[in-house]
């Protein structure tokens, strides 16, 4: 875990969309940027996605740095649910911290009646989302537990480049996570499970996980350090909102719309800060 104090920065970026294209390898302007970002500050990478996905995605950047620049470097799998941090004697990365969405299920009852419950809701609405939209392009891998919460993505985690396309812009048309994900608020809440959340992940499916465990969960991992955020989908619904919105009271966070637009927005930032710093 890291060692922070109050006068440490800390950047807290979303994956895709922010440090990276949907679902794409980080590429190299990113990854230049973060290598120079890494001698100023802490790095944290805080996704809905499971570990797998960050480390396939950040490969470029990983095994072209040094020890001491990923060092500064901290992955937060399933909104900082897990952590990740790199261990400069094994000369990889280790997890240090996870808390599972199914211990959290326990405490409301049978988890495993429970887990069940909301699984079959998922089937049953996926099912449905077949039938009303005739155009929905499917693969595979459709609900994917992640340990600490579930990811439903309607179109299936196996798709293509070309299909996520395609979805995204029938989304941007019909609001159709916004619509599954108002059904999916109904059923969980006429199973008793009130505390059990939902927010639409990326840009091709839905989180699931228990009350509090949203991107702000990451914040444990770095408080009292001076954090920045930012993020592709900071509006609400969108899975970055929560922790956009905590830290923009503060001014300390900023909704972007490409990996091109963090690295001139951040650098802006990164060169103020050092303008305070040597007075």
């Amino acid at each position: 875990m890291l060692s922070l104090n109050e006068t440490d920065g800390v950047f807290l970026f979303d994956m895709d969309g922010t440090l990276t294209p949907a679902r794409k390898k980080i590429q190299s302007d990113m990854v230049g940027f973060l290598t120079l970002l890494s001698k100023e500050a802490h790095i944290g990478v805080v996704s809905g996605s499971p570990a797998s996905y960050i480390f396939e995605q950040l490969e470029p950047f990983i095994s072209t740095s040094t020890a001491s620049c990923l060092q500064k470097v901290v992955i937060m799998p399933c909104n900082g649910t897990q952590v990740y941090v790199y261990d400069t004697q094994k000369c990889r990365y280790n997890q240090t911290y996870g808390v599972t969405f199914k211990d959290h299920l326990s405490s409301l009852g049978d988890s495993s009646l429970l887990y069940r419950e909301i699984v079959k809701n998922l089937i049953s609405l996926q099912s449905h989302a077949v039938e009303k939209y005739s155009g929905l392009p499917l693969s595979g891998n459709f609900v994917s537990f992640r340990t600490s919460l579930l990811n439903w993505c309607m179109i299936g985690r196996d798709a293509n480049h070309d299909q996520r396309e395609a979805f995204v812009g029938l989304d941007k048309k019909y609001k159709i996570r916004e619509y599954l994900s108002e059904l999916l608020r109904i059923r969980l809440d006429a199973s008793g499970l009130h505390s059990i959340e939902t927010a639409l992940g990326g840009s091709t499916s839905i989180d699931i996980y228990p009350d509090g465990w949203d991107k702000t969960h990451a914040l444990r991992h770095v408080e009292p350090a001076w954090t920045f955020f930012f993020g592709d989908k900071c509006q609400p619904g969108g899975n970055d909102h929560t922790l956009y919105t905590h830290l923009e009271k503060m001014g300390r966070s900023w909704e972007v719309k490409s990996p091109k637009e963090t690295i001139l927005i951040c650098s802006q930032i990164l060169e103020k800060i050092k303008e305070d710093r040597d007075g």
